[in-house]
């Protein structure tokens, strides 16, 4: 079945068993297009080259992509240093080496060319 977007209803109003379908429909609509891929909700921004990226912790392994340092903003835990990879390409760190990170801490990643967080390494 295609995706069909549910009607709106408002205070008053109750929607009923056929109006609750077009909801499980469109979600398994979704989910036949999706399949059961895992999306990352992490969202790296790069305020300037300089500032680097932003996370708030939340996954054990950090995916990155070149040579950088995983910084506290505060100022208050040590600097941690990122190998790059042989080939250049992307590999992991684990998060949980770091003794300062705790989930939901803000940490910024200093110099990589990309970066994310993932329940999985590489």
């Amino acid at each position: 079945m295609a995706y069909a977007v549910p009607e709106q209803w408002s205070h008053p109003e109750f929607p009923d068993a056929v109006k609750m379908n077009k909801y499980k429909d469109g979600l398994d609509a979704i989910h036949a297009a999706l399949g059961d891929y895992v999306l990352n909700p992490t969202v790296a921004r790069r305020i300037d080259p300089v500032q680097g990226y932003y996370f708030l912790h939340a996954k054990r392994w950090l995916l990155y992509r070149d040579a950088g340092r995983i910084e506290d903003p505060a100022g208050v835990g040590a600097t941690v240093t990122l190998a790059a990879a042989d080939d250049g390409g992307w590999t992991s760190y684990d998060l949980d080496q770091v003794d300062w990170l705790i989930p939901g801490k803000l940490y910024q990643v200093q110099a990589v060319i990309a970066c994310l967080e993932d329940s999985e390494a590489l």
